[in-house]
């Protein structure tokens, strides 16, 4: 691959996987049905009863998926670092300054429902290109510990790991829903509290529940984990759903979401509330839908494609919890 410190080519990487799952049992190989992308256990056959490969796998499998324990990150990372800070569920006086997550509006407000110790995640899902020929490339699902001081709390030795994508291809729709299914599971365990040890408190035994609260990507990797559309395509942007208009540059035609006179952004966001809504015109839609039809459906649930699983953990807003974020 031409980089320092970096497996040398596809296969070499692969392997390096294998090596350190089979050594270090961090986590476990899940298989893509080829057929109707489902993600098994084994690479026998396919989970899914109504799939034509339910019996035994006739169809070769083409892709991957590697999922991390998180909870054993977690409890290796909390066992040695120092530089980490529980709330103290002392609420401020007055509104001051967001200088970090932890004294946002937001996570005030976790403080005031939660009556004991707990640690928050912010998610960050993003892909890297191998190779210019192809789409050859990894995509990564990880997380950071927003409790661990800013100083320290980016450093790759505490860094949590969620999954691995490394393929051939980049990961459609349906495989980034599938990723996200099985990472949403772990997530929703440690919801319920685990116990740690803990090097902060004198290396003592603590239970500890964990929550995701947002997640940090660019725009590509946002459509898919919140399960709408391209950046620049209509019903596009991860914060409105509003369906935005096309504007030409000067060189190239872009998508734009305005607001326009008598609109207000806090009408137009997207949140919990307008995905369940969303998700309830999904239910009653049983047929296959004509072009124009489709079109117009797509309006009526505001660019939602289908479920985005981190919905069902506790503080995760799909809209409001969304950051974006560019590298230049």
């Amino acid at each position: 691959m031409g980089v320092h410190n970096v497996p040398s080519s596809y296969k070499t990487m692969i392997n390096c996987l294998k090596r350190t799952s089979e050594t270090a049992r961090i986590g476990q190989y899940s298989f893509f049905c080829p057929v109707c992308n489902i993600l098994n256990p084994t690479n026998e056959q396919c989970q899914n009863s109504e799939c034509s490969q339910h019996q035994k796998f006739q169809e070769p499998i083409l892709n991957t998926f590697f999922e991390f324990d998180i909870f054993q990150q977690i409890d290796q990372i909390l066992s040695r670092e120092k530089c980490l800070t529980f709330p103290d569920h002392k609420l401020p006086s007055q509104q001051s300054p967001v200088t970090d997550i932890t004294n946002s509006s937001y996570y005030q407000k976790i403080m005031a429902e939660e009556k004991t110790k707990f640690i928050t995640l912010t998610m960050n899902v993003d892909g890297i290109g191998i190779e210019n020929k192809n789409e050859t490339g990894i995509w990564v699902i990880m997380f950071i510990i927003n409790e661990i001081k800013k100083k320290y709390r980016f450093k790759m030795n505490n860094a949590v790991f969620g999954g691995v994508w490394a393929n051939k291809k980049k990961p459609k729709r349906e495989h980034m829903g599938e990723m996200i299914r099985l990472i949403q599971q772990q997530l929703k365990k440690l919801e319920l509290g685990m116990v740690f040890t803990v090097k902060q408190l004198g290396d003592q035994l603590t239970f500890i529940p964990v929550y995701l609260l947002a997640a940090a990507c660019d725009k590509p990797a946002i459509s898919l984990v919140q399960n709408t559309p391209e950046p620049n395509a209509g019903y596009g942007c991860s914060r409105c759903e509003m369906e935005g208009v096309t504007v030409y540059t000067g060189k190239t035609f872009i998508r734009v979401f305005p607001l326009f006179p008598g609109q207000s952004l806090l009408d137009t966001r997207r949140s919990n509330e307008s995905y369940d809504k969303a998700m309830d015109l999904w239910d009653t839609q049983t047929s296959v839908l004509s072009k124009v039809k489709l079109k117009k459906f797509i309006s009526q649930t505001r660019g939602y494609l289908g479920q985005c699983h981190l919905r069902n953990l506790k503080y995760f807003d799909v809209g409001r919890f969304t950051v974006l974020f560019s590298q230049s």
